[in-house]
Order: C-alpha cells, then structure tokens, then sequence
C-alpha cells in the first residue's frame, strides 16, 4: 500500500521546511516526536515524508523496482507497489477544509517565501540528475500527469477498509495540508520548485564518488542499499529511524522494528512542536482509538459475514456431498441391478433360442396332424354328401317313373287303383335299374368283374331306399288326424359305418397329439410352462419385454400349441361347437394382465401404458390367423347346411369369432362368404317336383319323395335363420323367400289347397322354420306370395263358416263346425307371426276365439 503525504510542520523561522526537503535538524525532531505502532496494517505516513507511485525509469531499464523518495528512504519493490493501493487521507480532507491560523500565516508564509533553501534543493536535485550513469531520464510533464492520474485512480479503487490512521498523522497534517493550500494559491513558484524537488529523486544523491553517495543508479538505488546495509548493521541509530519513518509513509510500516522509547519520544515532540497544544495529542489518540474500535468492529463484521458465508457453504458442500454419496450408492445398486437383468436375460435369451428350436421342429408335425384332422371331416362329409346325391338320384328316378306312369294312365281315363297298379310296375323297373341290374359283367385282362362291387354298392343302396320308403310309407298311413308325419326334418344321409369310421381315427390322431412334446423339458412341453415364463419376464422386466416385441411375437411362440389342442375340436360333428372352453383359451386369456409385483418398476423400467399391450390382442390374433382360417375351411368342405346341429355350432362359431376381430377383418369376411356360398349351393340343390296331387295319390313313392325333401327345405330355412345377425339380412332373406320358398316349397303347398287340415298343418311348419325377425317390422316383399296363399286358406275358412252345411244335423254337424274353428284358430296364430295380424283379427272375430 502506498501513499503521498505533504506536511509541513511549524518550525522557528530560520528553519524553512519544503514538500519532500528534510534538514538533518528536523529528521532528529522527528525521530524524538515519532510515536510507533506495531501492526499488520500500514499506517498513514507522518509529517514531512513525501512518496511518488510509481517509476519514470525508461523501457530499457533492469531495476526490479523503483522507489521515489528523499534521500534515507528505504526501497521499496515495484511489484509490491503496484498491488498495496494508497491508503486513504481523511486528515488531508479536513485540514483543507478547515485551514488552521497557522497555515493562513506565519509559518506558512515563511515557508513559501524561502527561496534560497528551495534553490539549494533544486540544486542538488540537477547535480544527482548530472551525475546519473544508469540513463536515467526526466520524465516529461504528459508522463508526470498519467502517473498522476493512475496514482489517483488506484487510491480512489483500493481505499484499505482496514486503515487505522495515526494519531501524530492527523496533527501534523492539519498544518502541513492548510501550508500546502496556502502555497498554491499565492504562486506558481511553489509548484515549479515541488517539480524539481520531484526530479531530484531520479538522479544520484550528492556525496563524493567513493562514498556511499557515490553509488550508480541515483536515489533510488541508494535506498536499496541502504535497506542491504540495514540488514547488515552497517548504518547508525538515525539513518535506521529516517528509513522506519519512511518505510511507514510509503505503507510498510508494520516491517520495521518499534522501539520502546516510542512512547515518550511522542509526548516530547507533541509540546515541542506544537507550541503548547497538549491536549491535541489525547484528543487525536482518542479520536484513532475509536476509528481503530470502529475498524474493528467493521472487520468483525465482515469476518462474521465470511464465516455466515463459508457456513453456508459448508452446509451445500456438505449437502452435495451427502447427494453425491446416495447418488453413488444409486448407481452402485444400479449397476449391480444391471448386471442381474444382464445374467437374467442371458439365461432367458438362451431359453426363448432352444424353444424356438423345438418348435421349428416340432411345428411339421402339428402342420400334419392337422391336415389329417381336416383330411377326416372333408372325407366324412364328402361322403355323406355323395350318399345323399346317390340317394336323391335314385330316388328321383324311381318316383318319377311311378308319377309319369300314373299321370299317363289316369290321361287315358282310368280309375285310381289302375293309376296306382301302373305306378307300382313302372317304379319296381326303376328300382331294378337303380340296384345295379342294368350294370353287366365288365371284365379285366385278369378276368375279373371290374362292376361287381358297383353291383353291390348299388344292390346295398337300393335295399336302404326300400326299407326307408317302407318307413315314410306307414308314418304317411299312420296320420293322426290334421297332423302330418314330419319326414325329411330328422333324416341324416350318413352311414352308421361312416360315422364310427371317422370316430375311431379322429381318437387316434388326438391320442398322437397328446404325444408330440412328450420329449421336450417341462419348461417347455406345455403351454401353462411357456406362459409362465413369458409372464415371469414380462413382470421382472417390463421394459425389456416391450423392446424385444415379445407381445407381438407371442402369438407365433404360443401357435404350435394352440394348433395342436385345436386338432381335438370338432365344432360340426362334435358335441361342444365354441372354442371358448379349450384349455389354451382359458390359459392365455388373461396372459400378461396379473404381474407378480411391481418388480418391473424397480428392475426393467416402467411398462408401457394398458392400451398400449399388445398382450392384450393375444386371443384376437389367435382366433384370427388359427381359428378363422380353420373355420373357414371347414364351412367350405365339411359343413352340410340341411344338417340343423351343424348349421346352428357354425353360426355360433362365426358369432363368436366375430366378437374377437373387427366387421372387416379378412379372416373374417372369408369365413362368412365361405357360409355364404354354401348355403346358396344347398338351396340350388334342392328340388321339389311339381307334381299334381291326383299323380302323389296314384304314387305313393311320390308322395314319399316330395315329403322327404320338403323337410330338407324346412332345415335349410333353419340353417338360413341361423345365420341371421351372422351374415347379411339381404342375402339371407334373398334365399330363404325368394329362391327357397317362392320356387321350390310355395307349389309344394299350393297342390294341398284343397285339403285345409293338411294345407294348414303344412303351412304351421313352415312358420316355424321362418325367422320371426324378418317380419317384425312388417312383412317383406319377398314374403308377399306367401302371404297370398296363406289369405287363400283364411278366406276358405271363412266361406265355411258361412256355409249351411257346416251348421247341419245332429253330432255330424257339431263335429263339422268344431273343425273348422279349430283351423280358423290355429291359421290365425301363423298369420300373426307373419306380419298378417289383421286377417288374424278378423279369423278370431269370426269364430269367436
């Protein structure tokens, strides 16, 4: 820390005291007033030391550091200079501001009219400058003002907050501060000599050349000698006080060693040179005391502050410390749960490869078994299917013959039993035809019969069509009153042989099911094994789970098993027609919904969202690419839709697929047009003759024929009736109404007009094949034929209401009207379901039901 003080301290008046110029006589006085403090901080120099900041010396110069100061002045280094900023000068301020008298005269005057001891000062000065060998040169007056202005600028920026001004300093300065006024004001004399006293401080001090004052490198150099020498103990009491007393101007003052006698050397120099202001001293120690307390206690203030900051501190590095420590010891049970995922996903990366292994073997086989599996349905049908053309050709052609020779012989005008002996020899030709007779020997190279065993199949089937159409014969005969014998509605065309056939080996492929993982580990030879393990890692790790697309790929993975399990359902020829009770359906059906724990939040990451699982379309894609495409090649080649069982299980089948994958789905709309398309072929196949009712009376095989097949046609309405809600209501109706009953059963029940009991017994099966959904909302146009005839039959019910004949004598003509009624009643309950509820209104009101 550095600092200027210009004092000028009243001495007698012989003795002229200039800025920065000490006679040897005042150095002593000063040496003797000179009170001293032993602290850490600089204090504020005492009167009569005058320091420049700085250093004048030019680029090329070596020294390490440049003092300004009157000769005796200790060194002091450049670089300390340039880091101690000047302390400030309170005393300085205040003693302009309130000049004392004896700044306004006296000695004031006396010391700015001394011009001769200036001109000494000023003299020597010029002489050292003379005598400079280091190249030392004078600095010009641009160079004076920027040091100036940076010694300002550096006082003002670094006042020491812990500057504790002596109590001599601010004495002395009062004076020296209103001289120092006063000597501005009256001439410029004063500055021009203060210049020069300035420039004497450059050059070498006056002594003979083999001297101390002799040394190179002017004052400056000088006093970094004197300060060698002082370490050395080669200089006097004196010189080593003039450097202390300097040393505490330029703000080293705590460097220099106090004395004892310090104490009253002060209290001397007070009434010595002050001229009998004794109280002044106290009053100054006082007033340092309490600026030195007030120091204190600012110091403390600030240290209390510091410590407040560096607890502060403390408390967020201790703090940061603790989070550094649980974030260690987060990333330490990190790092361990990473390597127990990585263990745990190696073993199972390990376990999904031998699975995928096993069921890319295994899969041939399942693929086998169920070709096999459809390979026996389509054959069990095909054969029925076959059975039935046979029979229906067969049977076609002997009815025909009967009808053709029935109809020609009552053409020539015989009687009934004539028409009927003619239909009966006409109808025993065709059967001998039918039964193989017409067939010849049709030899091979080796001799063999290659027709024998057409013979006997055919000879077999014309025994089965004899003993059936004896059986249709006497339930025909044995008509309870109006009721008709339902024939046609209850028959199947297959074979008892057939049936057990098919059963035998469809248990020995189920039984060859069972067997196909029976050599793989129990980890993975069931489907509860795979599923549990595929759970286990979806709830370890959910995370993982989702980013190896294993909710995607789980269909594939479960896909063998299902594929097997579905080789035991046999939804048309079976007993139970769902899939919803199948063990793999059961099993997988709430797959990856219960997780053990929330073991996945803590080890695998968060899962990802409910609507976002795949797991949760696990059965829909199933039933769509394994129970869709199943169902459809089983309604395409072993589904009968006359059969009432197994129209109804695929109606449900399709009913619930449909639950499981959307209206559009592919697999979907294939099953239904697959429906579809056979059902439109079974009522393309169907025929029911025209046949007048006097040709079925003189033809009982006839009458047989048409019975039979019109329960054919009351099934397949059945079959279409089931499937309502499952296909379309537009085809539906298309084929039930118009191709089904418009064409083939409406003339059916036409020719049995005239006979009311038995066109009315007809029509009441018929109502309860319909579905009574398609009138609900009123009869359809396709309806409007039928309900034609049906008004035909109310109206003749009506015309015998009115009849006298109905109204005849004794208990005949109560038998009559009692039978009537019990048409008109049970007319009226068809009508209503058929949208007619009018004319079932007015039948009831007729015959008062």
């Amino acid at each position: 820390m550095t600092s200027k003080a210009s004092t000028v301290i009243h001495l007698p008046p012989v003795e002229v005291s200039v800025a920065g110029e000490y006679s040897a006589e005042r150095l002593k006085e000063l040496k003797k007033n000179t009170l001293r403090y032993v602290a850490p901080q600089p204090s504020e120099p005492v009167a009569g030391v005058f320091k420049l900041s700085g250093s004048f010396k030019p680029a090329g110069t070596t020294a390490a550091a440049v003092a300004v100061a009157v000769a005796g002045t200790p060194p002091v280094a450049a670089a300390e200079e340039a880091d101690l900023p000047p302390p400030p000068r309170p005393n300085a301020a205040r003693a302009a501001a309130n000049p004392s008298p004896a700044g306004r005269g006296g000695t004031g005057a006396a010391v700015q009219r001394a011009p001769a001891a200036m001109d000494a000062a000023v003299a020597a000065a010029v002489v050292a400058l003379d005598d400079d060998d280091d190249g030392f040169q004078i600095p010009n007056e641009e160079t004076i003002r920027r040091a100036k202005e940076k010694r300002e600028r550096l006082r003002s920026a670094h006042l020491a907050p812990d500057y504790i001004p002596l109590a001599t300093a601010s004495v002395l300065e009062a004076p020296e501060a209103t001289g120092a006024a006063a000597a501005r004001d009256d001439s410029d004399e004063d500055a021009e000599a203060e210049e020069r006293v300035r420039m004497a401080f450059l050059g070498k001090a006056p002594g003979d050349g083999g001297g101390k004052g002799a040394r190179g490198g002017g004052v400056l150099a000088g006093i970094a000698e004197d300060v060698q020498a002082e370490a050395e103990g080669e200089e006097d009491a004196d010189d080593t006080w003039v450097r202390e007393q300097l040393r505490k101007g330029a703000g080293r003052g705590a460097a220099g060693p106090a004395g004892p006698s310090a104490a009253p050397r002060r209290s001397t120099a007070a009434g010595v040179g002050f001229g009998g202001r004794g109280a002044a001293p106290a009053a100054a120690a006082a007033a340092a005391a309490d600026e030195v307390v007030k120091a204190l206690r600012r110091g403390v203030e600030r240290l209390q502050a510091t410590q407040a900051h560096a607890e502060k501190g403390r408390r967020r590095a201790a703090e940061n410390l603790a989070a550094a420590v649980a974030g260690v010891g987060d990333l330490e049970a990190q790092l361990e749960a990473a390597g127990s995922r990585f263990a745990y996903l190696q073993q199972l990366r390990a376990y999904i490869a031998d699975l995928c292994d096993m069921l890319q073997e295994k899969s041939a086989l399942v693929e086998a078994m169920e070709e096999e599996a459809e390979a026996l349905m389509a054959g069990r049908a095909e054969a029925a299917a076959k059975r039935g053309e046979e029979d229906a050709a067969d049977d076609q052609a002997v009815a025909g013959a009967a009808v053709s020779a029935a109809l020609a012989a009552l053409s020539r005008g015989s009687s009934l039993s004539d028409a009927t002996a003619a239909a009966e020899s006409a109808a025993a030709e065709a059967e001998a035809a039918a039964a193989g007779g017409g067939m010849g020997m049709q030899l091979d190279e080796l001799g063999r019969d290659l027709n024998m065993e057409r013979r006997r199949t055919a000879a077999a089937r014309a025994e089965r069509r004899r003993a059936r159409l004896q059986r249709d014969l006497q339930r025909l005969r044995q008509r309870q009153g109006d009721a008709e014998a339902p024939l046609g509605e209850e028959t199947s065309d297959e074979s008892e042989s057939e049936v057990s056939r098919y059963v035998r080996k469809r248990r020995d492929l189920v039984d060859a099911a069972r067997t196909v993982f029976a050599d793989a580990g129990d980890e993975f030879g069931s489907l509860r094994a795979l599923k549990a393990r595929l759970e286990e890692w979806k709830g370890a790790q959910p995370r993982a789970y989702h980013d190896a697309y294993m909710g995607l790929s789980a269909p594939a993975v479960f896909a063998p098993f299902v594929r097997l399990e579905l080789l035991a359902w046999d939804p048309l020829f079976g007993q139970r027609a769902g899939f919803d009770d199948q063990d793999w359906y059961q099993a997988l059906f709430d797959y990856g919904q219960a997780l053990p724990g929330d073991a996945g939040a803590q080890n695998g990451g968060a899962a990802p969202s409910a609507d976002d699982d795949a797991d949760n379309e696990l059965i829909p894609r199933l039933v769509r690419e394994l129970v869709l495409p199943r169902v459809t090649r089983l309604l395409a080649g072993a589904w009968n839709p006359a059969s009432r069982r197994q129209s109804r299980a695929a109606a449900a089948v399709l009913q619930d697929a449909a639950a499981y994958v959307p209206p559009d789905d592919p697999a979907l709309q294939a099953a239904l047009e697959a429906a579809l398309e056979r059902l439109s072929d079974a009522v393309a196949a169907l025929r029911l003759p025209p046949w007048p009712p006097a040709a079925t009376a003189a033809a009982p095989q006839a009458a047989a024929l048409l019975a039979r097949r019109f329960g054919k046609a009351l099934r397949l309405l059945r079959a279409l009736g089931a499937f309502d809600g499952v296909l379309a209501r537009g085809p539906l109706l298309s084929l039930a109404l118009e191709r089904l009953l418009h064409q083939q059963m409406l003339p059916y029940l036409r020719a049995a007009a005239a006979d009311l009991p038995l066109a009315v017994g007809r029509m009441e099966r018929l109502a309860g094949a319909l579905r009574p959904e398609w009138f609900a909302g009123g009869p359809p146009p396709a309806a409007a034929p039928l309900l034609e005839y049906v008004g035909v039959l109310a109206r003749a019910l009506e015309q015998q209401r009115g009849s006298d004949a109905s109204l005849g004598n004794g208990a005949a003509g109560g038998h009559a009207v009692s039978k009537p009624k019990v048409l008109a009643g049970r007319l009226a309950a068809v009508l209503a379901p058929l949208g007619d509820a009018a004319r079932a209104a007015r039948l009831k009101a007729l015959y008062k039901l």
